[in-house]
């Protein structure tokens, strides 16, 4: 009866394994976007982008103030380049209308060159 228990009982070096297991696969493994929007680490992504250019369109110049809704935008889509959606040099800051007008075959950079 000792033996049923025993097996039954994870050890919690068994538990950090897997718990760092599924977080290694979920980076990759997006099924859908409300799922991947949903991740900490897509959150926390974002913010830094945000932060880092502003809530400013990079295509048409809209702000928050002239009504417009600011969306963090994938320049290469992760449907086609999924190892690069928490890759911060595949981001810009789009409004809503430019991110949908552009969807998901335009791979157009509006990120400000550098100098």
């Amino acid at each position: 009866m000792r033996e049923t228990t025993r097996k039954a009982v994870k050890t919690p070096k068994k538990r950090t394994q897997q718990k760092s297991t599924r977080i290694k696969k979920r980076k990759f493994d997006f099924r859908g976007t409300s799922d991947f929007l949903e991740t900490y680490e897509w959150r926390k992504l974002r913010m830094q982008v945000l932060l880092r250019y502003g809530p400013r369109c990079m295509c048409c110049g809209a702000t928050p103030q002239t009504g417009a809704v600011i969306n963090v935008d994938h320049i290469k889509p992760r449907a086609t380049h999924p190892e690069l959606a928490l890759d911060a040099e595949n981001l810009q800051i789009l409004c809503n209308s430019c991110n949908h007008g552009k969807g998901n075959w335009d791979t157009t950079d509006w990120r400000p060159k550098p100098a």
